[in-house]
């Protein structure tokens, strides 16, 4: 059985009127102009999809500095012509293509006889779903009665190099360990998005580009469980920790699957992910920004916004908005995400995020005004800390705060919710409000930034407040309820007074 990955109709794209059609490698990157978006099953799949074809035209362009990425922009499409001589080029070295070839099958390796691994169930292969002993989080079928589509394998081979966490009964993630939040740039039809997604050779810094070369052309076999010391660009964006090879079955469908161990990349340390941003953790490492359940991202727009942080492909951000067509205020991002947990010693799958991130335009040009901003996110923080914490009070606590009791108050449950709807106000103040305010003010005075920060200020106090008020007033008028929330609201602009002086957000006078 032949699958040509190339023309056979796998990748689901959005046409701009909503429709969903699918398409190969080939007709997806030739006409991705015509085309709206990728939209998969679920995050993992967009996501995974979009790091293969930014593969696939990362080895196929080389780009050597940014000002090839903008030329690329300007054209407007992928040049059909180049990218058919490139695949030919790879074929050159034997079939690379076709999803079930004995001796290279796309993505996959090619198992022997004498190769101790066992098929398994196909449902496996799906991170979204349960197998073995893992705990079920996203169906309830029967492994053993499943069966997939060479579409739909295809799909979930591309999940591997960003989001494989565990194997068998270990812990074995891909080359960023616990997978991280993945950024691409959100533009206004596919060829933009993949092309402002892409980063230069001269981007690269002590990580080489092609060698190893990307998993299609690399024809050195997988090893079990190795560890790999260092990494190119196109080997990182098509990570192998498994080493997997789908079993058709005559009806063309899929039921089995050998999966064993590929590379171990515990001990990698020249890597750096061109679509993931950074931050110091508390040993001050640096380290890719992860899902934190709770935690949308746009609470982290001042790390992300640092230039030593930033995903690669948004350190020339602007320069590919100055050769897009129109005028861009922007530079959106779409960010995947995948919540996992340990659990003895696999990392178990809990939920998968896309989200929307606005990247106003001022803020990737000013580090000023990327500082203020995670100065102001650092007070939102404390504030919403402040609040939960104020919910879980007791009468007795709120009337001697410096006491030690370990009780806790009646509406300690609340706390969740209050913090949630404080969140949102600001949430839509920041994007909407606060950061156009801050672009209008930067650099009008040597205190622009004072200005900036009293205004956030005082948006604070009263979203805390309101957020405070308008939970409580579901809770009905009770004496005890009327008492607590007197003395509640009190303590509360006390503390909210404490966190805004300390961070410079009020006037000392």
């Amino acid at each position: 059985m032949v699958y040509d990955v190339l023309t056979q109709a796998w990748i689901p794209l959005v046409t701009p009127s909503g429709d969903t059609v699918y398409a190969g490698i080939a007709e997806a990157l030739a006409k991705a102009h015509e085309y709206a978006a990728i939209r998969g099953d679920n995050p993992l799949v967009t996501y995974g999809i979009h790091r293969l074809l930014l593969a696939f035209l990362q080895d196929a362009l080389q780009p050597e500095d940014s000002f090839d990425i903008a030329e690329l922009v300007s054209r407007g499409h992928f040049d059909a012509d180049r990218l058919a001589d490139y695949c030919d080029a790879c074929r050159e070295g034997g079939e690379c293509f076709d999803l079930f070839d004995e001796q290279r099958p796309f993505l996959q390796h090619a198992f022997q006889p004498e190769d101790p691994a066992k098929p398994s169930p196909v449902s496996a292969l799906f991170l979204q779903n349960s197998s073995g002993n893992n705990h079920i989080h996203f169906n309830h079928l029967l492994e053993q009665h499943s069966a997939a589509t060479p579409e739909e394998c295809l799909r979930a081979l591309c999940t591997y190099a960003p989001f494989q966490l565990s194997h068998s009964r270990s812990m074995h993630p891909s080359i960023n360990g616990k997978p991280p939040r993945y950024f691409l740039f959100a533009g206004e039809n596919l060829f933009e998005t993949l092309v402002c997604s892409m980063v230069s050779k001269a981007q690269m810094g002590n990580i080489t580009y092609d060698e190893p070369a990307v998993a299609w052309r690399d024809k050195t076999p997988v090893p079990g469980k190795a560890d790999i010391a260092a990494v190119s660009l196109l080997h990182g964006l098509t990570a192998r920790p498994l080493r997997i090879q789908l079993l058709p079955q005559e009806d063309g469908s899929v039921s089995q699957v050998i999966m064993a161990y590929g590379y171990r990349y515990k001990d990698l340390r020249n890597w750096t992910d061109p679509h993931t941003a950074y931050s110091l953790n508390y040993r001050q490492e640096r380290v890719p920004l992860r899902v934190v359940e709770g935690r949308a991202v746009w609470r982290d727009i001042g790390t992300i916004l640092k230039a030593e942080n930033r995903p690669m492909f948004l350190k020339h951000a602007e320069l590919l908005l100055d050769s897009l067509p129109g005028e861009r205020t922007s530079a959106d991002c779409q960010v995947f995400g995948l919540l996992s947990e340990q659990k003895t010693a696999l990392l178990m799958p809990v939920a998968w995020e896309e989200e929307l991130l606005p990247l106003h335009r001022s803020l990737l040009h000013s580090e000023e005004q990327a500082a203020l901003l995670d100065l102001c996110l650092t007070c939102l923080q404390d504030v919403g800390y402040a609040l939960t914490r104020l919910m879980g009070r007791t009468i007795r606590q709120l009337e001697e705060p410096g006491g030690r009791s370990r009780l806790k108050g009646p509406y300690q449950k609340l706390g969740p919710q209050t913090e949630a709807a404080f969140l949102e106000l600001a949430h839509q103040y920041l994007l909407n409000e606060f950061i156009p305010f801050v672009d209008e003010r930067s650099g009008t005075s040597d205190d622009w930034d004072i200005d900036c920060m009293l205004e956030w200020g005082r948006k604070m106090r009263a979203f805390a407040v309101s957020a405070f008020q308008s939970v409580l007033s579901q809770m009905g008028q009770s004496a005890a309820l009327l008492k607590w929330r007197s003395l509640a609201e009190y303590r509360l602009n006390g503390s909210i007074s404490g966190i805004l002086r300390k961070g410079g957000f009020i006037r000392d006078d």
